[in-house]
């Protein structure tokens, strides 16, 4: 149980940095061409605002990294447990 908890969080490390080196930049470079500014995917904010004095600001790029990224580990995570044959019930 030990191994595997430790591979686990190794794949999950490699996802994130997969995700942060490759993917990210990916999804940055097709919003540059929606956005007009180029920005980190991590920076790109909506600012709701009523008042100068209050305002609400939205990190989507966060959301959506994030979001990214738990799409990957578990991807990830059941690629392996369907290569392993973890699902299969032993005998």
């Amino acid at each position: 149980m030990i191994v595997g908890f430790a591979v686990g969080l190794q794949a999950a490390t490699t996802v994130n940095t997969v995700v942060q080196g490759f993917i990210n930049p990916i999804v940055e470079w097709l919003l540059s061409y929606v956005l007009d500014e180029p920005s980190t995917l991590e920076q790109l904010t909506w600012t709701v605002s009523d008042s100068l004095e209050h305002g609400l600001v939205i990190y989507w790029g966060l959301i959506l990294s994030g979001l990214i990224r738990l799409v990957a580990v578990a991807l990830v995570v059941y690629g392996m447990v369907k290569w392993l044959r973890l699902d299969k019930k032993s005998k």
